[in-house]
């Protein structure tokens, strides 16, 4: 959903880092790295780019940056609903 709001928005694609691994005392070598982007009427998904990095620091996780543009006042709380809160 979130691909496809911010391709409606804005056209920009999805940026996503990704690095996991099987044992949680070994930390992941590689990172991987892809840009996503769709096309909205053929609902095709594109992968723009899919490499893999180097881990020099051992960071674990996923991390996913969206650009979307919209009125902040009416979509916050939609938007916030999706977002985990500590």
């Amino acid at each position: 959903m979130a691909l496809i709001w911010s391709k409606k928005s804005t056209g920009m694609p999805v940026e996503i880092l990704s690095a996991h691994s099987t044992s949680p005392k070994i930390p992941p070598a590689k990172i991987s790295h892809c840009i996503l982007d769709i096309d909205i009427h053929k609902n095709e998904p594109q992968i723009e780019k899919h490499d893999q990095r180097v881990n020099p620091e051992g960071w674990r996780g996923s991390e996913i940056t969206v650009t979307v543009a919209g009125n902040w006042t009416t979509y916050k709380s939609r938007v916030r609903a999706h977002l985990p809160t500590s």
